[in-house]
């Protein structure tokens, strides 16, 4: 299978996409040099995320639209969300850049909302994220198009991952599963990297999503195919 003109599979270089997430800060500028930063440091492709606070949250103070741990407990949902979202006129200059420059650019979609929206640019794959991995209209609405379906496991149950994989249409075969922990950063000791080989059983491609600070769990993914 291809993203853009890369060729993922057994017998090919792995592929490394970088995230820029909110690294952006809210100005468009930075997005764009983190654009241009991946291709320099030799990027396979580089990912975005594509929501708006009302397509991933609620406007509540409820405790459950409360953060409890971490660097941003006791913030709402619906404001770190808003502070963190790239807005859509960002999407066609930051599109044209990694055209101009030559790196495939796609992003995460966390509702159809924002799968329709996204759609007019074209991208070369699309991304569901952990958290939305229990959304089956959304993948669904994503398998659907024909771009390859990149689908990222943190948080769920085998039986959770196994209804996703049964949402996905069989006959598609440009599909990669990602192992993941969800947890921002990830400790090397929580890894749980023997989850490859299961998932290498019932998957044909295989990834991980990485959020550790060291590049020693990439390496060990390599290592294990």
């Amino acid at each position: 299978m291809k993203i853009g003109d890369y060729e993922l599979g057994y017998g090919h270089r792995p592929m490394i996409i970088t995230e820029i997430g909110a690294a952006h800060n809210g100005n468009l500028g930075i997005a764009l040099t983190l654009v241009e930063a991946a291709k320099e440091l030799g990027a396979d492709a580089c990912k975005i995320q594509c929501f708006l606070p009302e397509t991933i949250t609620l406007e509540s103070s409820a405790p459950e639209f409360l953060i409890q741990e971490g660097p941003w407990k006791g913030h709402r949902l619906w404001d770190l969300y808003a502070q963190a979202h790239m807005p859509r006129a960002w999407f066609a200059p930051l599109f044209a850049r990694a055209a101009q420059i030559g790196i495939p650019l796609f992003a995460s979609v966390f509702s159809i909302e924002d799968l329709d929206f996204i759609k007019q640019f074209d991208p070369p794959a699309y991304k569901i994220a952990s958290l939305e991995l229990g959304d089956l209209p959304l993948i669904k609405a994503v398998a659907d198009e024909p771009a390859p379906l990149i689908l990222s496991t943190g948080t769920l149950s085998w039986p959770e991952i196994a209804a996703a994989a049964l949402t996905v249409p069989r006959s598609r075969q440009n599909v990669v599963w990602l192992h993941c922990i969800s947890s921002y950063p990830a400790p090397t000791d929580r890894a749980e990297m023997l989850m490859l080989r299961s998932m290498q059983r019932d998957f044909v491609n295989v990834g991980l999503s990485d959020h550790s600070r060291s590049d020693l769990l990439g390496v060990m993914a390599v290592a294990m195919g």
